[in-house]
Parts: structure tokens; sequence; C-alpha cells
């Protein structure tokens, strides 16, 4: 999929939820809903005493010229193989489990399982493992009425496969800040961090911004733009992706998330769907 398809396809999810939310009953934000792709590291966190649980499903797919696997980093080339001749498609399976420590703490963890198929000049192999389970925790402080910051770190425990791709065999942390503007029914957020190794992993840092767009009290319009920069292999990876979704909240408790993935550079993962379904105990 072409850079000019990957833009219009951007640009046409975010036209059609702000055109939904323009016609929608105003009803605000309570200041916290959550992010998909950045929900560990957001300025949000479950209610105190509360666990939420998510599973997530991830659909990819990356046409030819692929240069990322499904953890995020770059698929070496082959030396007499040309990079278009590599593609990928596959899926990602998490369950995530947050608990509310306090009224504005929180901590978390998130087991992440992946299938991939990867075709190599026209040779294709499957497989399937675990990855690299993630730990966290995070604070959030109110800064005013419509404002919250928040700190935390991301514990990344050498759990996956290196050899498929699914691991690091290191331990990795990425501490972070994060915001959160709510005004009304439009919330703003975004976050900043910075993740390193102990091996010869690649430092990678990470960026993302988040839009939450409140239609009614059935569903709440979501976006993220999630940007992730390293230096691999001789080059400076550029990986920006673009998160539309919706939040449907079926009770207070349990929440269906479709979501959708559009690649925002040239070495991003093409597309993909995603759906989490989300229960509070």
């Amino acid at each position: 999929m072409g850079d000019a398809i990957r833009r219009r396809i951007g640009i046409g999810l975010i036209a059609a939820a702000l055109a939904v939310a323009s016609h929608a009953r105003a009803v605000e934000l309570s200041g916290h809903e959550r992010t998909f792709r950045t929900f560990t590291i957001d300025a949000a966190t479950v209610e105190e005493g509360r666990f939420r649980l998510e599973v997530q499903g991830i659909k990819v797919q990356d046409d030819p010229g692929a240069r990322f696997n499904l953890i995020g980093f770059r698929i070496p080339k082959p030396p007499a193989i040309a990079r278009k001749e590599i593609s990928t498609d596959g899926g990602i399976f998490n369950l995530l489990g947050s608990y509310g420590l306090s009224k504005n703490a929180e901590v978390g963890f998130l087991l992440p399982g992946y299938i991939e198929s990867r075709t190599v000049a026209g040779q294709k192999s499957t497989k399937e493992d675990m990855g690299d389970v993630q730990l966290y925790g995070k604070f959030t402080q109110p800064v005013m009425d419509i404002m919250r910051w928040g700190a935390g770190v991301q514990v990344s425990v050498p759990s996956g496969s290196k050899s498929k791709d699914f691991g690091t065999d290191e331990v990795g942390l990425n501490p972070f800040v994060s915001s959160r503007v709510t005004w009304g029914r439009i919330g703003l957020g975004g976050h900043l961090g910075y993740q390193f190794f102990t091996g010869d992993v690649p430092d990678v840092l990470n960026t993302s911004l988040s839009l939450f767009l409140k239609g009614n009290d059935f569903y709440t319009l979501r976006g993220e733009a999630v940007l992730r920069v390293f230096h691999q292999g001789g080059f400076r990876n550029v990986d920006l992706t673009v998160w539309p979704g919706v939040d449907m909240y079926f009770s207070d408790r349990l929440i269906v998330r479709p979501t959708g993935m559009v690649g925002g550079t040239d070495a991003a993962t093409d597309w993909g769907i995603a759906l989490g379904i989300a229960y509070t105990l």
C-alpha cells in the first residue's frame, strides 16, 4: 500500500470521526478514557481498588518492502535479496491487566503473543510464540480542573523468543511522562518516553499524541499517533502509526474497542485492524 493511499485512509478516518462527533449529543468526557496502543503509559488510571482486564487482537500486514518485525525492530535483509522481496502479515494477541492502587496510581502487566508469516523472495514461513512480558507502574497528578500529568516506568522482561523475532533476550526500561487535557467532550493527551535495554538492543525514543471525542453515553471516538525513532542496521528508523477507533460502552464495566491502524512513514507497517474487549471488576 503506497504512501498516498495510507494518507487518504488516515485522513478519511479522521474526517469521518469528526463528522460523526459534530452531530452527536454533547456529553462530557470523564477524564478516565483510555488509549488503545499506548494504554500502559497514558495519563489515566483505573479507579482505586478496581481491576481491569482487556483482551486485544491485532491483525497487521506489511506489503513488499517490509522493514519491521512485530515487536517493532528492523528485519535483517539477506545480502542477495532486495528489500521489496520481503513482506509480512501476522497477528498480535495481548492480555492486559491493570489495578488501581490508589486514586491516582496504577500497576499492571501486558502478556503478548505473536503469529507471523514472512515471505522472503517467494519463500513463506510462519512462526508463533509468546513475546516479552511488559510490567508497568504509573501515577497521575491533577494540575488544574481540566489537566493532569503523569509519570511512570515500563519494564520489558526477556520472556519471548529472540530467534523468532518475538523477544529481545534483554531487560528493557521505558521511563515516561504523560499528560491529558479534558474539556467538555474533547480530550487531548500525549506522552514522551525513552526505552533502553541491558544489551545491544537499540534505544527507542517514543512519543504519542491522542484525541478523544465524546459522542454520547454509548460511544467515544479516539485516535492515537504513535512515533518511535531508533538507530539500527546503519539506519535511522522512523516508525509512525495512526490508530483511530471507538469505545462502545455496553455497561459501566464492559467496553468493546474496534480499532484501525495505518502506517504514516515508508518504514512503518502498512495497515492493521484490531479489537479490544475490556471488563472492569
